[in-house]
């Protein structure tokens, strides 16, 4: 994923990611507010532009908000709220998910990984053979 948003370095700050990164927009939009961000809690930038980080261009919404205004523009939910992914609002999306409606489609993996996956089938196979059981 490449970053297009401004991030500071400031490690042990609050916000800060396990790098000490933080979010530039998030970091102004919680002083504006006075007080932190909840995780849920999203920052619009007003112009479009990720980099234009003035407390007059950014807008904390919430998570329903924020996918009314990025997801599928105008749908909405049958219970009524804004929808944002297959026409259902995230409350919606979440409950379908769990019980197996929806599925998410997974992304592809690297052949890394997948060289990774085969020699840990082929190590558990070997172990098999040996022990004569299954490794924990």
């Amino acid at each position: 994923m490449a970053y297009t948003y401004v991030r500071l370095y400031m490690p042990g700050h609050p916000l800060a990611d396990k790098l000490g990164l933080v979010l530039e927009h998030r970091l102004v939009a919680s002083q504006s507010a006075g007080r932190w961000l909840a995780p849920t809690e999203h920052v619009h930038h007003l112009n479009g532009n990720r980099k234009d980080n003035r407390p007059e261009n950014l807008q904390v919404q919430s998570n329903s908000e924020h996918m009314a205004l990025h997801g599928d523009r105008g749908a909405v939910c049958s219970c009524g709220s804004p929808a944002y992914s297959r026409h259902l609002c995230y409350a919606c999306y979440l409950r379908a998910r769990k019980t197996g409606a929806i599925t998410v489609r997974r992304t592809r993996h690297s052949a890394k990984y997948l060289a990774k996956l085969t020699r840990k089938e082929e190590n558990d196979a070997k172990f098999a053979a040996v022990t004569g059981g299954s490794p924990a």
